[in-house]
């Protein structure tokens, strides 16, 4: 209903020309239909502040399909740059003990900041693995019956098909590995953590569940990262060949970076 020129709120013309307001616009307050605009309250004339848009909009965006893929891609993204940055510094372990202790005290210096890093990381990768269990229900909620032929446009791959119990193994072993190595949960006093790497990698066991873990971490990331470009909107079919590419050669260097290095301190240094 469109509001007639010279009427407020709630009132309307009838064909007359005689302004009448509108019962379905009645309250308790104003049995008659609400006041003139100028008797209006101040608190009711008064725009919704941002803050409250903003969080509106993230509660709606995180609550829609895309917005749980938008969030996995963020959180992703940040993960395999960790992944880079990590095993960037752990190379150093190949100079010898003075190099990796000489790398450990400069993230030691990094006081607070450094448990930020660590833990809020772990926290991404947590929401991370969430959301992507959340999404995975969903799906297969409104897809309990599978279908007799399981086909994708782009070829299901191993990678793609184990992403939520790839995940899962890759959230239990952050954690197993932060008991082992983090400096917030072990007592490194009296020792350096080049000693500490090297005690635990002449265990086989733990030299064996570090290596599989990191072909895990491959495998999760080979579908990741084109998966997270599809995500933002990258998925041009020019460039994605690229992309898949890409992120395969960051795969394998994550798989051997990490993997090899248990081997080399446990049978060559």
């Amino acid at each position: 209903m469109t509001v007639a020129a010279g009427a407020w709120p709630g009132q309307r013309r009838d064909p007359a020309g005689i302004i009448r307001r509108s019962a379905r616009m009645k309250t308790a307050d104003h049995p008659a239909g609400p006041p003139p605009r100028d008797r209006w309250p101040a608190h009711d004339l008064k725009p919704c502040g941002m803050g409250k848009i903003a969080m509106k909009w993230l509660t709606s965006m995180l609550g829609s399909s895309i917005g749980k893929k938008l969030l996995m891609a963020v959180t992703g993204l940040s993960f395999i740059g960790f992944l880079a940055g990590h095993l960037a510094g752990n190379l150093t372990i190949y100079g010898g003990a003075d190099a990796f202790n000489g790398y450990a005290d400069h993230l030691h210096a990094l006081g607070p900041l450094l448990a930020v890093a660590e833990f809020g990381l772990l926290g991404l990768f947590v929401i991370h693995v969430l959301v992507g269990l959340v999404l995975f229900w969903q799906n297969f909620r409104a897809r309990p019956v599978r279908y007799a032929v399981n086909k994708s446009p782009g070829g299901k791959t191993i990678g793609s098909a184990t992403m939520p119990y790839t995940g899962v193994l890759i959230l239990l072993f952050i954690m197993f590995h932060l008991s082992n190595f983090s400096r917030y949960i072990i007592d490194q006093s009296g020792t350096t953590i080049y000693q500490i790497v090297s005690n635990a990698f002449q265990n086989p066991i733990y030299v064996g569940v570090y290596v599989l873990a990191m072909f895990v971490v491959a495998l999760h990331v080979s579908h990741g990262f084109w998966s997270l470009f599809q995500t933002i909107g990258l998925n041009h079919p020019k460039y994605m060949p690229a992309i898949t590419a890409a992120g395969l050669v960051v795969s394998v260097v994550f798989a051997l970076g990490f993997g090899f290095l248990p081997v080399y301190i446990a049978f060559i240094a």
